[in-house]
């Protein structure tokens, strides 16, 4: 609209500024919030009324989050992510960080999506390749491993087919 952008630099002397150098995701809530997802410095939440920046680095128990790969916002209104570390949720409303009882400690992940009935899907490359759908009702996972075939699974993403259905381009 006005054809003017602002950059953002990461500055070790701002806490109120992006907290690392390497963002892998970026999205948008419907408040209007910028999530960013971090290489090296967990999730950040930008608020573009006040310019600045929220950082969430550690769950509910205390641990970094790692690796953010991928951020969304679901039916809920809720932030998903995941990454080197798993599946996370943020409740938007108490910044409070939980992993579900049923992740596995050394799931791995590079991209989440939610289906039309409210599960997540995910990408993983550990410590299985394929998908993994995530049930919220019953907190469950369900592994699909793509096999040897599935190089270069990392830079894909997964993509409705219009009948309640994925697929990895």
């Amino acid at each position: 609209r006005t054809e003017r952008s602002t950059r953002y630099v990461y500055d070790p002397k701002n806490p109120n500024g992006l907290s690392g150098d390497s963002v892998e995701s970026i999205a948008r809530d419907s408040p209007g919030h910028l999530w960013f997802g971090t290489s090296e410095s967990g999730l950040d939440r930008f608020d573009p009324t006040t310019g600045t920046f929220t950082h969430y680095r550690n769950d509910s128990d205390g641990k970094f989050v790692g690796r953010i790969t991928h951020v969304i916002e679901d039916s809920r209104r809720e932030i998903w992510f995941v990454g080197e570390r798993g599946l996370f949720h943020l409740d938007p409303h108490t910044g409070k960080i939980t992993r579900s009882s049923a992740t596995v400690e050394s799931l791995a992940a590079d991209y989440v999506c939610e289906d039309d009935v409210g599960d997540l899907w995910l990408l993983a490359y550990s410590p299985i390749v394929g998908l993994i759908k995530y049930d919220r009702r019953s907190e469950r996972f369900t592994q699909y491993p793509l096999g040897a075939a599935a190089a270069g699974l990392a830079s894909s993403k997964l993509l409705a087919d219009g009948s309640s259905g994925f697929w990895v381009p």
